[in-house]
């Protein structure tokens, strides 16, 4: 019986594993490649306070990127950025504006978006 079952209904089996295939091929949460690309660092402050939405001086270092405020005075670092925005801000004549997102007053850290 379930051969002849198979046989008599085969079409109807047919055109729900194509649904199905149809179904996989639309484009959702989890397909494709992400478009945006990665624009923030970690900065690891030793020195001065941080708050959201302050703007920083990012210029590159040979061991990074370290971040003063606009009275020279040095803020923090980030020793192993993503080579990417370190060959951007090294392009740009070594120095980029940033903008800061989120400051951990714990670890002493904030999320710097680079512009």
């Amino acid at each position: 019986m379930g051969v002849d079952f198979l046989y008599t209904k085969r079409h109807w089996f047919k055109r729900g594993w194509d649904q199905g295939k149809k179904d996989l091929a639309q484009p959702n949460l989890f397909s494709g490649a992400p478009s945006k690309q990665s624009r923030s660092i970690q900065l690891y402050c030793d020195g001065g306070e941080l708050h959201v939405g302050d703007e920083v001086l990012l210029r590159s270092t040979p061991t990074g990127i370290t971040a003063f405020s606009c009275q020279n005075q040095s803020l923090g670092a980030c020793k192993s950025p993503p080579s990417d925005i370190l060959s951007a801000v090294k392009a740009a004549g070594g120095v980029a504006l940033g903008k800061v997102c989120k400051f951990h007053p714990i670890s002493k850290s904030a999320d710097v978006e680079v512009r």
